[in-house]
């Protein structure tokens, strides 16, 4: 297909299938008790404790009291101008969440850029056959998805994003050794570079708002992919401005961005197996421990317990 309506049809009429998807999921529970609907809450709650086959270290019911308290506090609190810059103040004193804050965005930017700028990079690194690049990278893709759901099981988050960046900026930098005559090994390097980078990429979709306190996760992971919207904007110009200085600069710059990108993970705490804190206080208390011990699996702290459901 030569014309780009029919493509941009094709590519979006699949969505619509996601459209009867809506009516099989729960409503959120902090939101049904907002509305005063407990008893809806209750079900979901139920439901969610039943399909994780979760154990709870207390009953159901003082989870929802402490909803409850949660949302019957004054509605204005935190919107005013005085008290958000002092919640912020009080997160950039904290060490860890200070890491977090200045480290995240610059991973996903990095990240981000890194991932659009292969899957379009297809003249570049094999000019002859385009179609056939965009078909093995979203092959590549695909895969990278599929390979995440168990791994994510049996790795920590640093490992995968970290390992998967790293190796696969290794891998950038090795296909410009290979001379043009094994091209299919160039094929080889290029694509699973890509894979690696996808795996990591779709990683840091889990990885990124599990660093973030539950009062702040929201705005956390906003402001970071905000930051790989930007690394996106930046693709295009690596791929077809770079590559017009000499033609090893677009492949140098993706394995240097993989490696630098990887370099920033040892800086962020590991959030495998650990209950996700829902406070700036229980972040920064998880960071002092000596010894973080994970949590068991299938089993939901008391203070976590909406936020793991």
């Amino acid at each position: 297909m030569r014309r780009w309506r029919y493509i941009m049809f094709i590519c979006c009429v699949p969505t619509l299938a996601l459209l009867p998807l809506v009516f099989l999921m729960d409503e959120s529970a902090r939101w049904l008790l907002q509305q005063g609907r407990q008893e809806e809450a209750t079900k979901v709650l139920k439901k969610a404790v039943r399909l994780n086959k979760a154990k709870l270290t207390s009953p159901l019911e003082s989870t929802l009291e402490k909803l409850n308290q949660a949302n019957s506090a004054p509605e204005d609190r935190g919107t005013s101008l005085s008290s958000s810059l002092e919640q912020a103040r009080a997160y950039l004193r904290s060490p860890i969440m200070r890491t977090i804050i200045l480290v995240t965005p610059l991973l996903w930017f990095l990240q981000s850029c890194l991932y659009l700028s292969v899957a379009i990079n297809a003249n570049n690194f094999n000019s002859s056959n385009p179609f056939l690049y965009v078909c093995l990278s979203g092959s590549m893709d695909t895969s990278a998805i599929l390979l995440m759901t168990p791994l994510s099981t049996r790795l920590g988050r640093r490992v995968i994003v970290g390992g998967g960046m790293f190796a696969g900026g290794l891998l950038f930098l090795l296909e410009l050794l290979v001379s043009e005559d094994l091209f299919w090994l160039k094929w080889i390097l290029v694509m699973g570079g890509f894979l690696l980078v996808a795996g990591s990429f779709q990683m840091n979709y889990v990885y990124g708002p599990e660093l973030f306190p539950t009062e702040i996760r929201n705005r956390g992971f906003a402001f970071v992919n905000l930051m790989g919207c930007l690394g996106f904007v930046c693709a295009p110009f690596i791929t077809y401005r770079l590559v017009l200085i000499r033609w090893w600069v677009a492949s140098v710059t993706f394995g240097c961005a993989a490696i630098l990108g990887s370099l920033t993970l040892p800086l962020l705490p590991e959030t495998w197996n650990r209950s996700m804190p829902d406070t700036l206080q229980a972040l920064e208390e998880r960071g002092v421990r000596s010894k973080d011990i994970p949590a068991e699996s299938g089993c939901i702290n008391e203070d976590n317990e909406e936020s793991r459901l």
